[in-house]
């Protein structure tokens, strides 16, 4: 997976690379533009064992498939994050969805997100002989503003596509931890 990481680095625009704390283990997921106390600004994610690479698919200069599809449909939604990791010995990609009060177009947004792996593994598969998909746990996660009753974490099901939901209060500094999506 060390060589995922190199050549993910190598394709992937740097702007669009999300920093990983090696000292503490976290990757912090951020939507800068959300300047509102009660819009969703940044989650940290936390106990990632080993991190290979993450992104941001919505980069402010590098939109998700820019100006070549036009705009006809919803495929040009797509997550706000992509962390490649291993936890408990295992390997992730995780699809991770930022939302402040709704979860409108997280649909279209999982499922653009899943065409770009494809497309990714294609790449890796075709160029450098790595095999993603199949190596890997996929797993989708919604962090919004809507705090679960009861449970922190709900297990989603919309329109065939599961994703874990974890809201939190009208607050900053958001923590989670990544275990909690692997079950």
């Amino acid at each position: 997976m060390e060589e995922l990481s190199e050549k993910l680095s190598q394709l992937i625009h740097q702007d669009a690379h999300i920093l990983f704390d090696e000292k503490n283990k976290i990757v912090k997921i951020e939507e800068p533009q959300n300047t509102d106390s009660r819009q969703l600004r940044s989650v940290i994610i936390k106990g990632i064992q080993n991190f290979y690479f993450a992104l941001k698919l919505d980069h402010e200069k590098h939109k998700f498939l820019g100006s070549l599809i036009n705009d006809v449909t919803d495929i040009k939604k797509a997550c706000d994050a992509i962390i490649f990791c291993k936890v408990n010995n295992q390997n992730y990609v995780f699809l991770v969805e930022m939302k402040s009060d709704d979860s409108e177009g997280i649909i279209e947004k999982i499922r653009s997100t899943e065409a770009f792996l494809a497309f990714i593994n294609t790449i890796l598969r075709n160029h450098y002989k790595i095999q993603l998909i199949g190596n890997v746990h996929i797993k989708k996660i919604l962090f919004d503003r809507k705090v679960n009753k009861g449970k922190s974490i709900n297990v989603v099901s919309k329109r065939d596509i599961n994703f874990f939901h974890q809201g939190f209060d009208k607050q900053d500094n958001n923590e989670a931890w990544i275990r909690n999506f692997i079950h």
